[in-house]
């Protein structure tokens, strides 16, 4: 009786030991995490790269095909309020879409200031289009620099911690499905319907028939000055859609930099005296038959 209560005593030490170790590592993940967006939010602005990465693995029972694409964002932006000024090149399997070859070398410009877009398309010709924010609905990821940011904050529960040279680095790491599901639904939803777009608007039925595998998330704080200089998506995910398998994998990798280093995004006047709405752009655009 004596030993079985030394070990039940013993076991319970053991055991509120590793419990306050979890604990204190949490409590420190959670002040780095929150040291780094007083931090952000301070500077207010940054400059930014973000890369991404996808591949689509189709099969059935009459062909298999492999697509690819990259995306390449740089910029700089003003968080409070919103300015972006940016560069967008985009490229894609050639048997997917041959027109948008040429978003590799000439690339898709955007400038968000005062709650309007400017956009210059290089397959529109050179004319650039303005449009308020509040008519394009949704602006997706690709309008957003910190939209890794935001998405970490939503499982920041999640995170771990481990030391890299100069660097905290905050790892989120998850397999299993219905936990992705619940906490990364804005990633899941913007991924189903970029996919969906290219069939025939199928995202819901697409989001009902898809497989999470994996998702990671790792954001890189800096010791000294708490900025987060780079954060990384990796996911996986596998569709089976109208008798075809759909693997998915994308990686999305963005760099911070220059950190309060500018107060302002200016738009060009050359674009601000050009720039013609999307309405009166079509209206030039489309040749007027007479009866």
């Amino acid at each position: 009786m004596k030993r079985c209560i030394i070990i039940f005593f013993a076991s319970m030490l053991i055991f509120s030991t590793l419990a306050g170790c979890s604990s204190s590592q949490d409590s420190k993940t959670m002040a780095i995490y929150g040291d780094s967006i007083i931090a952000m939010e301070q500077a207010n602005s940054y400059a930014f790269t973000m890369d991404i990465k996808q591949k689509m693995y189709l099969t059935s029972d009459e062909f298999s095909d492999v697509i690819e694409m990259q995306m390449n964002m740089e910029g700089r932006t003003i968080e409070n309020p919103l300015s972006i000024e940016m560069a967008l090149g985009m490229e894609l399997g050639d048997a997917l879409v041959p027109e948008l070859s040429d978003l590799k070398n000439n690339k898709l410009l955007y400038y968000l200031v005062d709650d309007k877009l400017y956009m210059k398309n290089p397959l529109l010709g050179e004319v650039w289009l303005v449009e308020p924010i509040a008519n394009l609905g949704n602006l997706g990821f690709e309008l957003n620099p910190s939209y890794l940011v935001q998405s970490f904050n939503d499982g920041k529960e999640l995170a771990t911690v481990v030391e890299e040279d100069r660097y905290y680095v905050l790892t989120i790491d998850i397999s299993e499905e219905e936990q992705i599901r619940s906490i990364f639904s804005d990633i899941i939803i913007d991924m189903v319907e970029n996919i969906g777009a290219n069939l025939a608007d199928a995202s819901e039925d697409i989001f009902q028939s898809l497989n999470i595998n994996q998702l990671s998330l790792k954001l890189w704080v800096d010791k000294e000055t708490n900025y987060q200089e780079r954060i990384e998506l990796d996911i996986k995910i596998e569709i089976d859609y109208d008798g075809h398998i759909m693997a998915v994998e994308q990686n999305i990798a963005a760099h911070y930099s220059q950190f309060g280093q500018f107060a302002a995004i200016e738009i060009p006047e050359n674009v601000l005296s050009s720039a013609v709405s999307f309405d009166e752009f079509l209206m030039n655009s489309i040749p007027v038959t007479s009866y």
